[in-house]
């Protein structure tokens, strides 16, 4: 009985571990797409700037925000490179601020009227996409500066439904990323805690 205890509590200790990394991180790219997006190809992938990646964010040309991710200067091997872009615009050239954008088009060639959003990278990209972002923390510094900035975001490759890719990037912020891989684990672990309290009666 001791050991199925020791076992239980050290499975629910990795697990909360995991969530602990995720919701601390300052600086992350994570997302996850369908078997049918053209960006995404199905991958779940968690990025941060390890020594291996780096992270440059700035305002873009419609005052809002452009990140390039990227280990170019670390790997400079064609077979193993790997490279995102993400670009966010409010409507009318506004400055992003929290809150919902609804009805996203392809950035940079949205109407004026419409939020942009484009999420490529390694070599994939669309013509034309539909989405939607929350941005839930923005700071400017001066110039063309980000001081920190989160986001989540979901995008439809072309337009299609079932070509989905949903993501969360943070720049300099503690805002935490909901990751369904990790919330799954944990909501997995929370039923254990039930099989140590019967285990101790």
């Amino acid at each position: 009985m001791k050991e199925i205890r020791l076992g239980i509590i050290a499975t629910l200790m990795s697990v909360l571990a995991v969530f602990s990394s995720q919701a601390d991180a300052s600086t992350v790219l994570y997302y996850t797409s369908s078997e049918d997006s053209w960006v995404g190809l199905g991958e779940t992938v968690t990025v941060v700037p390890d020594g291996e990646f780096s992270f440059t964010a700035y305002r873009n040309y419609d005052n809002g925000i452009t990140f390039r991710i990227n280990n170019f200067s670390a790997i400079p091997m064609p077979d193993v490179l790997r490279s995102w872009y993400l670009d966010f615009a409010a409507p009318y050239k506004a400055n992003l601020q929290p809150g919902h954008y609804a009805d996203a088009t392809r950035f940079p060639f949205q109407e004026e009227s419409e939020p942009g959003l484009n999420f490529s990278g390694n070599g994939h990209g669309n013509n034309t996409l539909l989405g939607y972002f929350d941005v839930y923390e923005v700071a400017y510094g001066t110039g063309d500066a980000i001081l920190s900035f989160a986001a989540d975001f979901v995008q439809y490759d072309e337009g299609f439904e079932d070509a989905w890719n949903k993501g969360s990037i943070r720049y300099n912020s503690d805002y935490p990323i909901p990751e369904p891989s990790t919330l799954a684990l944990l909501l997995t672990g929370l039923p254990l805690l039930g099989i140590i309290a019967k285990l101790n009666r």
